[in-house]
């Protein structure tokens, strides 16, 4: 999986390794175009409680603390 690259490379047993390309998808432009024009979200809300939640306990955790000198 190589994400910046837009490929997965998938390797089974008894099988060849077959590599898939996938274009990007701009949430973003998806989401503005939802605004403007009502075109259905990519990604609606409700479906995005995992993802949400952690990037809520990231933003609630303590600060770091820095790792000792060496």
């Amino acid at each position: 999986f190589w994400y910046k690259q837009d490929r997965v490379l998938l390797q089974r047993g008894g099988h060849g390794p077959e590599e898939f390309h996938h274009g990007r998808t701009d949430l973003l432009e998806n989401l503005v175009d939802h605004l403007t024009t009502g075109a259905p979200l990519l990604v609606p809300p409700d479906e995005t409680g995992a993802f949400m939640r952690v990037v809520e306990a990231i933003r609630r955790a303590p600060d770091p603390e820095p790792l000792p000198a060496a």
